[in-house]
Order: structure tokens, then C-alpha cells, then sequence
């Protein structure tokens, strides 16, 4: 991959840690489900990482959603 940019390549390529913002990850059957956690002990989905598909289509695992950890 070829990137023309006047934009520094250690900003393109630069990652925000998972600990700079409390990504915490929390394993299912489908997969791994990335989400924060909030005052009261639940949790905010904001990623959905997994190989199946139908783990996408399912509204239980919505990004956004809130959920108690399983």
C-alpha cells in the first residue's frame, strides 16, 4: 500500500490504546464484543469482533446497546 500524504506517517498510522478510553473486551459465542463500562456496572457495546456473519444481523449485540456482562 502506497499512502501520498503530506499528513506524517505516525499520525496516520497512530492507535488510540485500549486504555487511553476503557475498552475492555468481553468474550461470547460468536466472538469477542469490545465495550465500555458505565457508572452503574453495565455495559456500552462499541465494536463486535467475529468471523460469523449472522453475529452482525443479531440486535442483541447492536453497537450502542446496553448490556449486564454474561
Amino acid at each position: 500500500m502506497i499512502i501520498h500524504s503530506i499528513v506524517p506517517q505516525d499520525i496516520i498510522f497512530s492507535q488510540q490504546k485500549q486504555e487511553d478510553w476503557g475498552a475492555e473486551y468481553i468474550p461470547f459465542k460468536g466472538g469477542l464484543l469490545e465495550v465500555t463500562r458505565t457508572a452503574n456496572n453495565k455495559y456500552v457495546i462499541n465494536r463486535i469482533h467475529s468471523t460469523c456473519l449472522d453475529t452482525y444481523l443479531d440486535p442483541r449485540f447492536q453497537p450502542g446497546r446496553i448490556i449486564d456482562k454474561f
